[in-house]
């Protein structure tokens, strides 16, 4: 995923909009641990128990702080620190 992000920004003259561009290869792992634990919660949903691996959500790409339950958000860089040296902002503060 990394490559197509960093070759989708790339091919265009004017930069796209980062929302448009593919997930980071972290991302996407982070993602797809979430998208596999709906998947086992739904294929358990006629079972009285959820399957033991499902018991601990942080394994899944879930961060649980007291009762809050949150996404993991990576720490990956969003680009190779080359292209950060040289991209700059055009906002007016």
């Amino acid at each position: 995923m990394n490559d197509a992000r960093a070759h989708s920004y790339r091919c265009h003259k004017k930069p796209p909009p980062l929302k448009k561009l593919p997930s980071t290869d972290a991302n996407l792992q982070l993602h797809v641990l979430r998208a596999h634990l709906q998947m086992l919660m739904w294929k358990a949903a006629d079972q009285r128990d959820l399957p033991e691996e499902t018991r601990n959500i942080a394994n899944f790409g879930w961060n649980i702080e007291g009762s809050a339950i949150t996404p993991a958000i990576s720490t990956a860089p969003v680009a190779p620190q080359e292209l950060l040296d040289v991209v700059s902002c055009s906002c007016t503060a």
